[in-house]
C-alpha cells in the first residue's frame, strides 16, 4: 500500500496546482468578459429558471423518480 506514496502524493499536489490554475485563468477570462464562457449561450435560460421564485412548475416526472432510486439504492448500498 505504501510503495510509490511519495511519487504519487508529488503527483496529486501537481495535478491539483495545475488544476487551480486552469480554473483561476478561467474565472478570469469569463469576468473580464463572460461572452467567452461556455455556457454564456444559455445565460437567459439560466437566470430565468434560477431567479424566478414560481416552484408550481417543478414535476415528480419518471426521470426525477429513477434518479431518487438510483440515489437511495447508492445510499442503502454505501451503509
Amino acid at each position: 500500500i505504501g510503495d510509490g506514496l511519495g511519487l504519487r502524493i508529488i503527483i496529486l499536489i501537481v495535478t491539483l496546482i495545475v488544476g487551480i490554475l486552469f480554473v483561476m485563468r478561467y474565472a478570469k477570462k469569463v469576468k473580464a468578459n463572460p461572452s467567452t464562457s461556455l455556457i454564456a449561450d444559455m445565460k437567459e435560460e439560466n437566470e430565468k429558471q434560477f431567479l424566478s421564485q414560481n416552484t408550481e412548475d417543478l414535476e415528480f416526472t419518471g426521470r426525477r423518480k429513477a434518479v431518487l432510486s438510483v440515489f437511495g439504492i447508492t445510499f442503502v448500498i454505501m451503509i
